[in-house]
């Protein structure tokens, strides 16, 4: 599934670049975090909704994977609102600014993340 996810994400990171060197960058910002969601929702939302509206309900069998995934998830949102919002706010700015420092933190928390959730994952679940 990681090498799924990264196929298709190389897409929008390719238009969050070329938006971004344009000098749009509240675009490549939101354009990444849009695309996020419309994954989610429409990704997951629209055959969920489908399946319930025939009248299968969805089953969830692996309800702690679920749980450790959601609260990776947090983690990511609060460090992305400490780094962009808050730095803005304790700064005084008038608006977040990611600069290349910011940039190199995001790939590198990106790398700490998928690290510690795979070892997260392997070392809670029993193998099958």
């Amino acid at each position: 599934l990681f090498l799924i996810s990264v196929g298709a994400e190389i897409p929008d990171t390719i238009q969050s670049v070329t938006v971004a060197k344009k000098g749009y960058g509240s675009m490549a910002v939101a354009n990444s975090i849009g695309s996020q969601i419309i994954n989610i929702c429409i990704g997951l939302g629209m055959p969920w909704a489908m399946h319930n509206a025939v009248g299968a309900p969805v089953m969830i069998d692996d309800h702690a994977s679920l749980q450790i995934a959601v609260l990776f998830q947090a983690g990511v949102v609060t460090y992305s609102f400490i780094l962009f919002l808050a730095s803005a706010l304790v700064l005084r700015l008038n608006k977040a600014v990611l600069d290349r420092r910011k940039g190199y933190l995001l790939a590198g928390m990106y790398f700490i993340v998928l690290g510690a959730y795979a070892a997260t994952l392997f070392t809670t679940q029993p193998p099958p």
